[in-house]
């Protein structure tokens, strides 16, 4: 077993072949960070820490927004 330091997410992703910096990347860090943003609040959280039902929905417009995908779109689904 190696002392290194744990791989930034960035590093890993450099290792991963054909992934490149693109829109599904840009919206992918935007959720990250709005999901991150609803789990800070504890008003958006269940009692186990868990998102609660509005953060979801929530969380989820803010997927089909940056996704440009739309509710009736079975691959949303």
């Amino acid at each position: 077993m190696t002392d290194s330091p744990t791989p930034s997410v960035a590093e890993l992703m450099k290792q991963v072949e054909g992934f490149e910096q693109g829109p599904n990347l840009t919206a992918a860090k935007a959720l990250l960070e709005y999901a991150q943003y609803l789990l800070d609040d504890e008003q958006n959280l269940t009692r186990v820490g868990n998102l609660s039902g509005k953060a979801k929905e929530l969380l989820r417009a803010r997927c089909l927004e940056l996704l440009g995908a739309s509710e009736a779109n079975p691959e949303t689904e």
